[in-house]
């Protein structure tokens, strides 16, 4: 009962859906040559539906940005989003939490042509992250490797994904050598 009275207070009051937005992050343009008060423009913000808690970098492929959220989403597990000057900001995936992966953290996707690479901290066949692709588009998500936990390949995935022809490179948390795969496309 206290959320619903929450949420109906949230829901009655402009001001404050801002900033419970401004809570959960947003994308923003800056202007190198303004100061940052006054050469800023907020592109989203993150509602929860649409994504919450931005985690890692974003890169740039063409004129789209991509970017995860750690938060939100269908599930709350997660969200890959885009952005694109023409055609605004998109939604791409709502993770899970179950074998596909929830919760990416720490880490920025990866582009090559027209797929994504990322990794999750948390979800994957054994519960401790995996390696995934996804089409720049949004459609045919895939999990390219789940962590086992074990000391052949660690488990909670941190830092980039770096992706060189056939291979993807990346690290994890509880491994102290970095993991290659030979999973990408060439």
């Amino acid at each position: 009962m206290k959320t619903r009275i929450l949420e109906r207070r949230i829901t009655a009051s402009l001001p404050r859906r801002r900033a419970l937005a401004a809570a959960l992050g947003c994308i923003a343009i800056m202007m190198p040559a303004m100061n940052i008060a006054h050469g800023q423009t907020v592109i989203e913000s993150f509602s929860g539906t649409n994504g919450a808690y931005p985690m890692g970098g974003l890169i740039l492929s063409g004129s789209t940005v991509y970017g995860m959220t750690s938060e939100g989403g269908t599930a709350n597990d997660g969200t890959i989003f885009s952005y694109n000057p023409d055609t605004g900001f998109q939604s791409l995936y709502s993770f899970t939490g179950d074998a596909g992966g929830n919760q990416p953290h720490h880490g920025s996707l990866a582009v090559s042509g027209s797929t994504l690479y990322g990794m999750t901290l948390y979800g994957g066949t054994s519960g401790n992250g995996n390696v995934f692709s996804i089409s720049t588009d949004g459609t045919g998500y895939q999990n390219l490797y789940s962590f086992t936990g074990g000391s052949a390949d660690g488990s909670q995935p941190h830092g980039d994904v770096v992706v060189s022809g056939s291979t993807i490179y990346g690290m994890t948390s509880g491994l102290t050598l970095p993991f290659i795969s030979s999973t990408a496309p060439a």
